[in-house]
């Protein structure tokens, strides 16, 4: 599923679910550094700023994440 919207798409991961635990393993083995990945976090509420961010910092941008919840 995509959902198009002023060039942003949303796109769900159903085909990978089978890969979550591989992917929680390596994480928490170490083997992947999240942290070196995600180069910027936003609240929820600051989602405007995120994409704003994002499009005008586009070489300065690896990994953003929007904190939901």
């Amino acid at each position: 599923m995509k959902l198009l919207v002023r060039e942003a798409s949303l796109a769900t991961v159903f085909r990978y679910r089978n890969k979550y635990p591989v992917a929680i393993e390596a994480i928490a083995s170490g083997a992947i550094k999240i942290k070196d990945i995600v180069t910027h976090t936003f609240d929820f509420e600051d989602t405007k700023k995120a994409f704003d961010f994002v499009i005008a910092n586009p070489s300065d941008v690896v990994k953003a994440v929007i904190k939901v919840g």
